[in-house]
């Protein structure tokens, strides 16, 4: 049975959960490709028992939808043992219905004060599973792992925001020469569509792209404003899936201008953070009185400076998605 390769960045997450829930279980998902677990989602336990888990299925739904496209997948569970060792109880093996899943338990009750174990399910019980840990710059993807979790980092800023924006002011402009949170979605999918269907072997200004049709105003449903969001970002997931750190100096065009895949990437990056924080702005404006807000709130820097977190991409996700917006 191969080993599971766990990322120190994802196992410190998993340790932090259950830290932080303690003494209740904690749950929640593992995200990764095959064996490789490179990160995971927390989840509400919807358990009143205090003493078992049971993830909150809207937190899998939201994970599959995210990493539609992207060549990862929720491949396991997790949940904390406080009191306990790293080892599965009959319940767990009763309630586990997905074969094929990664299953890992931490404990904070091992002799050296935590442990994370690995296991599979066989038609009897779980089965230990050897794990590797794979430190950020091994086996891991390094530069591209980090530029896609900034991505992700915008991405759900963006949604976030635009989830307090009531229906009707999502297609709202200031003026005839503003643009309206629908548009600036509308271009910034068109724009990583573009950029990035075909990336290594075709210029990133498609012929079919019509990017002055971004620009107008349209009337849609929040449904098919996220649809075509998905659509664009889903061209960007792909192309991310299926590159390494070796592939950061081949060259790449746009409008025929020779760029490396590196600076592509970085451009690109600084281009939809650009427009994230018009959306946000925007969203800001239309929420009012019911904004909750995305990052500091105003008047708790001193408060947030003495207990930081969620500073990286995954762990600001996870709180965002915590706090339902």
């Amino acid at each position: 049975m191969p080993p599971i390769r766990l990322a120190a960045q994802a196992r410190a997450a998993l340790l932090a959960h259950a830290r932080e829930e303690a003494p209740r279980e904690c749950c929640g998902l593992l995200v990764g490709t095959g064996t490789i677990i490179d990160e995971c989602i927390r989840s509400a336990n919807l358990d009143p028992d205090p003493n078992r888990y049971r993830i909150d299925p809207k937190v899998h739904i939201e994970a599959n939808r995210r990493l539609r496209g992207s060549g990862r997948g929720v491949i396991g569970v997790y949940h904390s043992h406080p009191h306990s060792p790293a080892i599965p109880s009959r319940t767990d093996y009763l309630e586990a219905y997905y074969s094929e899943f990664i299953w890992l338990i931490v404990s904070l009750a091992a002799p050296e004060g935590e442990a994370v174990a690995a296991y599979r399910l066989g038609p009897t019980g779980f089965l230990l599973t050897p794990i590797e840990r794979i430190e950020t710059r091994g086996e891991v993807m390094s530069i591209i792992e980090s530029i896609r979790g900034e991505y992700l980092r915008y991405k759900k800023l963006a949604e976030a925001a635009i989830a307090q924006v009531p229906d009707d002011k999502l297609a709202a402009m200031a003026s005839d020469q503003s643009n309206s949170i629908v548009v600036i979605c509308w271009h910034v999918s068109g724009n990583l569509k573009s950029r990035f269907a075909d990336f290594l072997t075709s210029d990133g200004e498609k012929p079919w792209r019509k990017r002055d049709e971004e620009f107008d105003a349209r009337e849609v449903s929040r449904a098919d404003l996220l649809a075509k969001w998905e659509d664009g970002w889903s061209a960007l997931t792909g192309a991310l899936s299926g590159l390494t750190d070796d592939a950061l100096s081949r060259e790449v065009a746009i409008r025929g201008q020779s760029l490396s895949v590196i600076e592509a990437l970085h451009r690109s990056l600084a281009h939809t953070s650009y427009h994230v924080g018009q959306i946000v702005y925007l969203a800001r404006e239309a929420a009012g009185d019911k904004w909750t807000s995305l990052s500091i709130a105003k008047g708790q820097s001193a408060a947030f400076n003495a207990k930081p977190s969620g500073q990286k991409p995954h762990e600001q996700i996870a709180a965002l998605d915590r706090k339902g917006t």
